[in-house]
Protein backbone atom coordinates (compact mmCIF):
# COMPACT_ATOMS: atom_id res chain seq x y z
CA UNK A 1 0.00 0.00 0.00
CA UNK A 2 1.55 3.26 -1.05
CA UNK A 3 0.54 6.33 1.13
CA UNK A 4 1.02 9.96 -0.65
CA UNK A 5 2.36 12.78 1.34
CA UNK A 6 -0.17 15.54 2.70
CA UNK A 7 -0.36 18.26 0.17
CA UNK A 8 0.76 21.33 1.33
CA UNK A 9 -1.92 23.93 0.88
CA UNK A 10 -3.73 26.04 3.09
CA UNK A 11 -7.27 24.37 3.46
CA UNK A 12 -10.09 25.86 3.40
CA UNK A 13 -12.23 27.29 6.19
CA UNK A 14 -14.86 24.70 5.91
CA UNK A 15 -12.03 21.84 6.03
CA UNK A 16 -11.06 23.82 9.32
CA UNK A 17 -14.73 23.73 10.68
CA UNK A 18 -15.49 20.14 9.82
CA UNK A 19 -11.70 19.05 11.76
CA UNK A 20 -13.01 21.71 14.46
CA UNK A 21 -16.39 19.20 14.21
CA UNK A 22 -14.79 16.12 14.31
CA UNK A 23 -12.85 17.01 17.57
CA UNK A 24 -16.16 17.97 18.94
CA UNK A 25 -17.93 14.65 18.07
CA UNK A 26 -14.75 12.52 19.21
CA UNK A 27 -15.05 14.62 22.87
CA UNK A 28 -19.15 14.29 22.95
CA UNK A 29 -18.84 9.79 21.94
CA UNK A 30 -16.22 9.50 24.96
CA UNK A 31 -17.94 12.20 27.94
CA UNK A 32 -21.91 11.65 26.96
CA UNK A 33 -21.93 9.18 24.66
CA UNK A 34 -21.31 5.10 25.39
CA UNK A 35 -17.46 5.88 25.30
CA UNK A 36 -14.35 6.48 23.66
CA UNK A 37 -14.12 4.67 20.25
CA UNK A 38 -10.94 2.70 19.04
CA UNK A 39 -11.23 5.41 15.79
CA UNK A 40 -12.47 8.80 15.54
CA UNK A 41 -12.35 11.55 12.73
CA UNK A 42 -12.85 12.76 9.45
CA UNK A 43 -13.80 10.18 7.21
CA UNK A 44 -13.72 10.73 3.16
CA UNK A 45 -16.12 9.07 0.13
CA UNK A 46 -19.43 7.88 0.18
CA UNK A 47 -19.68 5.11 2.60
CA UNK A 48 -17.42 4.77 5.89
CA UNK A 49 -15.65 1.50 5.99
CA UNK A 50 -17.31 -0.74 8.97
CA UNK A 51 -13.50 -2.20 8.86
CA UNK A 52 -12.89 0.86 11.88
CA UNK A 53 -15.64 -0.34 14.09
CA UNK A 54 -14.04 -2.93 16.27
CA UNK A 55 -13.19 -3.91 19.55
CA UNK A 56 -9.43 -1.78 20.42
CA UNK A 57 -7.77 -1.42 23.69
CA UNK A 58 -9.22 -2.03 26.96
CA UNK A 59 -13.36 -2.34 26.78
CA UNK A 60 -13.33 0.54 23.98
CA UNK A 61 -15.04 -0.66 20.68
CA UNK A 62 -16.63 1.45 17.63
CA UNK A 63 -15.91 4.41 15.43
CA UNK A 64 -16.87 8.04 15.47
CA UNK A 65 -16.82 10.03 12.29
CA UNK A 66 -17.66 12.95 10.44
CA UNK A 67 -18.16 12.82 6.46
CA UNK A 68 -19.15 15.10 3.68
CA UNK A 69 -22.10 13.88 1.97
CA UNK A 70 -23.35 16.73 -0.74
CA UNK A 71 -22.81 19.93 -1.47
CA UNK A 72 -24.98 22.40 -3.21
CA UNK A 73 -25.73 26.19 -3.56
CA UNK A 74 -28.56 28.06 -1.54
CA UNK A 75 -30.36 31.41 -1.55
CA UNK A 76 -32.43 30.37 1.47
CA UNK A 77 -30.30 28.01 3.58
CA UNK A 78 -30.37 24.88 3.75
CA UNK A 79 -32.83 24.80 0.66
CA UNK A 80 -30.90 23.70 -2.63
CA UNK A 81 -30.96 26.25 -5.67
CA UNK A 82 -30.29 25.77 -9.14
CA UNK A 83 -27.32 28.08 -9.29
CA UNK A 84 -27.49 30.39 -12.60
CA UNK A 85 -25.91 33.47 -11.00
CA UNK A 86 -22.30 32.18 -10.13
CA UNK A 87 -23.43 34.24 -6.79
CA UNK A 88 -25.50 31.58 -4.57
CA UNK A 89 -23.29 30.17 -1.37
CA UNK A 90 -22.85 26.43 -0.91
CA UNK A 91 -24.06 24.70 1.77
CA UNK A 92 -22.29 21.41 2.69
CA UNK A 93 -23.94 18.31 4.13
CA UNK A 94 -22.47 16.10 6.53
CA UNK A 95 -22.97 12.82 8.19
CA UNK A 96 -22.40 12.81 11.58
CA UNK A 97 -22.29 9.20 13.17
CA UNK A 98 -20.98 6.40 15.42
CA UNK A 99 -21.23 2.73 15.26
CA UNK A 100 -20.66 0.25 18.01
CA UNK A 101 -19.69 -3.54 19.10
CA UNK A 102 -23.03 -5.23 19.49
CA UNK A 103 -23.53 -8.55 21.03
CA UNK A 104 -23.37 -11.81 18.94
CA UNK A 105 -24.27 -15.36 18.98
CA UNK A 106 -21.61 -17.29 21.20
CA UNK A 107 -21.96 -20.96 20.54
CA UNK A 108 -24.82 -20.75 19.28
CA UNK A 109 -26.40 -19.24 21.96
CA UNK A 110 -28.08 -15.83 21.23
CA UNK A 111 -27.10 -12.99 22.98
CA UNK A 112 -29.55 -12.74 26.15
CA UNK A 113 -32.39 -9.37 26.21
CA UNK A 114 -30.32 -7.38 28.87
CA UNK A 115 -27.58 -7.30 26.50
CA UNK A 116 -28.43 -6.60 23.55
CA UNK A 117 -30.94 -3.58 25.70
CA UNK A 118 -27.53 -2.53 27.07
CA UNK A 119 -26.40 -2.27 23.22
CA UNK A 120 -29.69 -0.52 22.54
CA UNK A 121 -28.67 1.73 25.34
CA UNK A 122 -25.55 2.51 23.67
CA UNK A 123 -26.85 3.65 20.45
CA UNK A 124 -28.95 6.36 22.04
CA UNK A 125 -26.18 7.51 23.89
CA UNK A 126 -24.58 8.16 21.32
CA UNK A 127 -27.23 9.59 19.21
CA UNK A 128 -27.68 12.26 21.98
CA UNK A 129 -23.75 12.38 22.05
CA UNK A 130 -24.12 12.97 18.62
CA UNK A 131 -26.65 15.64 18.36
CA UNK A 132 -25.19 17.71 21.40
CA UNK A 133 -21.38 17.76 19.28
CA UNK A 134 -23.23 19.36 16.26
CA UNK A 135 -25.15 21.76 17.83
CA UNK A 136 -23.17 23.01 20.67
CA UNK A 137 -19.70 22.73 19.65
CA UNK A 138 -17.79 26.25 18.85
CA UNK A 139 -17.91 28.02 15.62
CA UNK A 140 -20.75 25.70 14.05
CA UNK A 141 -23.54 26.56 13.04
CA UNK A 142 -25.43 23.70 11.66
CA UNK A 143 -29.31 22.68 10.72
CA UNK A 144 -29.44 19.57 12.00
CA UNK A 145 -32.27 17.01 9.85
CA UNK A 146 -32.51 13.17 10.95
CA UNK A 147 -31.17 10.01 12.91
CA UNK A 148 -30.46 7.30 10.46
CA UNK A 149 -30.14 3.85 12.46
CA UNK A 150 -28.13 1.45 10.64
CA UNK A 151 -27.22 -2.14 10.78
CA UNK A 152 -26.74 -4.16 12.52
CA UNK A 153 -23.82 -5.72 10.31
CA UNK A 154 -21.04 -7.64 10.72
CA UNK A 155 -20.73 -6.98 14.98
CA UNK A 156 -21.90 -3.24 14.93
CA UNK A 157 -24.58 -1.45 15.32
CA UNK A 158 -25.18 2.29 15.40
CA UNK A 159 -26.60 5.19 13.05
CA UNK A 160 -25.65 8.94 11.76
CA UNK A 161 -27.75 12.43 11.32
CA UNK A 162 -27.37 14.27 8.69
CA UNK A 163 -26.82 17.87 8.88
CA UNK A 164 -26.44 21.12 6.83
CA UNK A 165 -23.08 23.62 7.61
CA UNK A 166 -23.23 27.06 5.70
CA UNK A 167 -20.02 27.31 4.00
CA UNK A 168 -17.81 30.14 5.84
Amino acid sequence: MTVTEPIAITPPPIALMLADLAACVCGALANEGAGPTCWCGLYPGAQVSWDYCGACDGDKCGMGWVQLATIFPYNTFPVGVIDLRCASPLAWGIRVGALRCIPTPDDGELPSPEDMANAALMQYLDAKALHTAIKCCTGITASIETYVPVGPDGGCVGGYWTAYLEEP
